[in-house]
């Protein structure tokens, strides 16, 4: 009687474990995902701050080559620039935070 218990103590275990690792690697994928989403949205922060500036540069080279300064546009212009850093700046900080998830993440594994 005792060896049966014994036995079936070592099967639970057993499955257990498998449980155990195969939750762990859910989570583990779950976390890859996230990442990659994350990635994805601060690469697309990015490329939407880039045109920002882009348009930006453009419009304010615009408003002062124009004979007469076009003092208002140059302000909105000026303003789309500093925003565009801005947002260009976060999006970096965050994709340098997302990645340095991943490294930690894939270390891991």
């Amino acid at each position: 009687m005792r060896s049966e218990s014994k036995e079936k103590r070592r099967q639970e275990s057993r499955k257990n474990k498998r449980r155990c690792s195969q939750t762990g690697r859910r989570t583990i994928e779950d976390k890859e995902k996230s990442l990659n989403a994350a990635e994805n949205e601060a690469i697309n922060d990015i490329d939407a701050a880039n045109e920002l500036l882009s348009n930006g540069t453009t419009k304010l080279a615009n408003s002062i080559s124009s004979s007469a300064v076009d003092q208002q546009g140059v302000k909105v212009t000026s303003l789309m620039i500093e925003t565009a850093k801005a947002n260009l700046e976060k999006a970096k900080t965050k994709l340098v935070s997302v990645r340095d998830k991943q490294r930690m993440l894939s270390v891991k594994n």
